[in-house]
């Protein structure tokens, strides 16, 4: 079974890179909500998603709290948005209420091995960075989008690891950042 699990993890990854592509590809007038061919925007009124890089208009966002986590400039889509995925305390508190032996409960504690893995990669690679410095190597700062990309896409979200997170965010999506912070 965690071969399983491992394998539809490669097969998320590729995913949401050709998501990335697809949707860097893309006009807001073809990702944004509104589905508006109004062209009149500027530049300047876009938010791009962090994880999936759709493109919308400032007007067109919803705000959620679990954004003012995020460093700023840091946008998540609706679509992606973690912050109503269950906390990693919170599934773990239903799973000891639920019968031990059932497969949902097994696929679960899973995912929430998975959701503690992901925090131990990026203070790994935290610790990685603080000693090579800041500037980033094209391997690191893959790797640092990796995890980046694997901990906002969890199905549980560990809420201990989002300020170890925030620093990679900056550090991996500043091309994405820059233009949108206000």
């Amino acid at each position: 079974m965690k071969e399983h699990l491992y394998a539809l993890r490669d097969q998320q990854r590729a995913l949401i890179g050709s998501l990335q592509d697809a949707n860097s590809k893309r006009s807001p007038v073809d990702t944004c909500v509104c589905v508006s061919s109004n062209n009149s925007q500027q530049h300047s009124d876009i938010l791009v998603c962090i994880l999936c890089r759709a493109k919308y208009h400032v007007s067109c966002c919803q705000w959620d709290p679990f954004l003012e986590r995020l460093p700023e400039g840091a946008y998540l889509c609706v679509r992606c948005l973690r912050g109503r995925r269950p906390c990693i305390e919170d599934v773990q508190a239903a799973c000891n209420l639920a019968p031990s032996n059932s497969l949902e409960v097994i696929l679960v504690r899973e995912l929430v091995s998975r959701g503690k893995e992901l925090a131990y990669e990026a203070k790994t690679l935290l610790a990685d960075i603080a000693v090579v410095g800041d500037e980033l190597s094209g391997e690191v700062k893959d790797r640092a989008q990796s995890v980046v990309e694997s901990v906002m896409a969890c199905e549980v979200l560990d809420m201990d690891v989002l300020p170890n997170v925030a620093p990679l965010i900056q550090k991996t999506f500043s091309s994405v950042l820059d233009p949108q912070k206000k």
